[in-house]
């Protein structure tokens, strides 16, 4: 998925509040798929509305998921660091939904 340009937006706070699925934010899965996810917020008006929560959430989610794969085998976790959550919520944002990229002049956002 990665080799064809596809791009995923995870909101990790909002998935757990309208109950999808699993409610885990589908970021190792998305990195095996060769995709850097961008974060995104959503529901704003029932959950917090800045981009640091969303990072430390999927931060801990991820970790958590790591640990919990890694528990009873000889393997290391395969954790994210801070500086790939940074990126997910910068750099990786800005290729998911080019409008929500920093500009000079305003605009409407559409994502």
């Amino acid at each position: 998925m990665g080799e064809t340009g596809t791009t995923v937006a995870l909101a990790p706070t909002s998935d757990a509040q309208i109950g999808l699925e699993t409610a885990i934010p589908a970021v190792d899965e998305a990195l095996s798929a060769g995709i850097r996810p961008g974060l995104s917020i959503d529901v704003e008006v029932a959950l917090a509305g800045d981009m640091f929560t969303q990072m430390r959430a999927l931060h801990a989610i991820q970790r958590m998921r790591a640990v919990n794969a890694a528990y009873g085998t000889d393997r290391q976790p395969q954790r994210i660091t801070t500086h790939d959550v940074l990126d997910f919520a910068t750099t990786s944002l800005t290729s998911t939904c080019p409008p929500c990229a920093p500009r000079s002049t305003p605009r409407a956002r559409t994502c």
